[in-house]
């Protein structure tokens, strides 16, 4: 897969009138699917050479504008807001290894491209703020849409007990969740736009409609909570257990939160789908089944966020085969970005040793490949796998210094390679294919 990380985009802000003068100078027609299909009703404007001016019909412009009208694969993310969300697609036609940016900016078509499944991972990263985020809770179950419906109005409701105990300057208990009570949560989230309340955040992001409200549906729904241990049943209603307890602290404020549609077009289409919610605690999960039979609710070690969602986006990128022959394993793609050694470290900060210093007395094991790397790297030199602080020491061999020579004389020291990512610049031993401070892939053997 081509490595499009750190690659120069290029962009392009389009109304829908010049949207559809780029689709008829190009002769292209999207298909019901495309993210275009208004523009091929709206009114031209502008013209042909206006376009040509911009670059737009130019072979990389055009090849993006068939990903576009014609797409066989897509990724779509989308990030709510308190009162609004942002829906970004990505598309492909299936002839290149990269993706096509799309999404709209008040009355313009933001276009760029290209893009890659690790670079769309990077972003949701940031998003979700998975540097801070805690380790993963143990907790895990398997929901039906009413249950999750259920747990996401039990959350809301005790989210607005605390913040009345607030207000009254007093403790907040954890009276009984009446079905009416639930049954109003549930009506008030279906009925709002601010995300920031579970009910009304599970509406926004799930990929299919919420099951009709009733007191049979609201019922079946508490009595799935208290099958996986979430509420117990009592005369007057259901009490929350500790596990939903800790959820509900956890989503005390749900947002930053991101959902993540893996969409293979065709009769019919297949979707994969995930929200993945960070509020307060861990990175929690809601993978949905294909059919609408149950969700899975789970959390992810902040570490393996990124390779858990590549395992998601992977499907969207059996592209065609490119001509480069790579041999670095595909995680490794996510450590070429200097954000991931960001999120592995929490601080951002590349260290200020030279790796052309002698090596220490104790160095770090690669868990991938058994190379000895000097401690306080973050990647592998030989392979670029990211490195773990709870990698198990190695004892480097002592080097034994050569015989002083009296006749030769002193030679300058070589000037040292460095990264060639501007964020990092550290300087780089030969022979090493990435960099330890930031991942980065370099060239040929160390030299960049």
């Amino acid at each position: 897969m081509a490595r499009l990380i750190g690659e120069e985009r290029k962009h392009a802000r389009l109304t829908l009138g010049e949207l559809a003068t780029w689709l008829q100078a190009a002769g292209a027609q999207p298909s019901a699917d495309s993210p275009l299909a208004a523009a091929a009703t709206a009114p031209p404007e502008g013209n042909e050479a206006q376009l040509r001016g911009r670059g737009l019909l130019d072979a990389p412009w055009r090849a993006a504008l068939a990903a576009l009208a014609t797409p066989r694969r897509a990724v779509q993310v989308a990030t709510p807001g308190a009162m609004s969300s942002r829906i970004a697609g990505f598309y492909s036609d299936g002839s290149a290894a990269s993706l096509v940016g799309f999404w709209n900016d008040e009355q313009f078509a933001e276009i760029s491209f290209p893009w890659d499944f690790a670079a769309i991972a990077l972003e949701s990263a940031k998003t979700l703020r998975v540097a801070e985020a805690p380790p993963r809770d143990p907790y895990a179950a398997t929901l039906s849409p009413a249950g999750l419906l259920v747990l996401a109005a039990a959350v809301d409701t005790m989210r607005t007990r605390v913040f009345q105990a607030y207000l009254a300057r007093r403790e907040s208990s954890n009276d009984p969740l009446p079905v009416d009570l639930l049954a109003s949560q549930w009506q008030t989230g279906l009925d709002q736009q601010d995300a920031r309340w579970m009910v009304t955040l599970l509406r926004l992001l799930s990929p299919a409609p919420p099951p009709p409200l009733n007191e049979r549906s609201v019922l079946k729904g508490a009595e799935d909570l208290v099958t996986v241990g979430l509420l117990h049943a009592q005369r007057d209603g259901f009490v929350a257990t500790g596990r939903l307890m800790r959820l509900a602290a956890h989503w005390l404020a749900p947002l930053p939160a991101v959902a993540h549609s893996v969409v293979t077009y065709g009769f019919p289409a297949r979707i994969e789908h995930r929200i993945t919610i960070r509020g307060g605690g861990p990175l929690w999960n809601l993978d949905f089944v294909a059919g609408g039979q149950g969700v899975r609710l789970y959390s992810d070690e902040p570490g393996a966020f990124l390779r858990n969602l590549q395992t998601l986006l992977k499907p969207a990128m059996e592209m065609a085969p490119t001509a480069e022959t790579d041999e670095v394993p595909e995680d490794v793609e996510v450590a070429e970005a200097v954000e991931v050694a960001q999120l592995a470290e929490g601080d951002g900060a590349a260290s200020d040793a030279t790796e052309d210093a002698p090596a220490p007395a104790t160095a770090v094991a690669c868990a991938a490949c058994g190379a000895r790397v000097p401690a306080g790297g973050r990647f592998c030199l030989q392979c670029g796998a990211p490195l773990s602080r709870e990698q198990p020491a190695a004892t480097a061999p002592r080097p034994t210094p050569p015989a002083a020579s009296l006749s030769s004389a002193p030679k300058s020291p070589p000037v040292p390679q460095r990264c060639p990512n501007p964020s990092c610049g550290r300087p780089i031993q030969p022979g090493k294919r990435f960099c330890a401070g930031c991942g980065t892939r370099l060239a040929t053997g160390g030299t960049p």
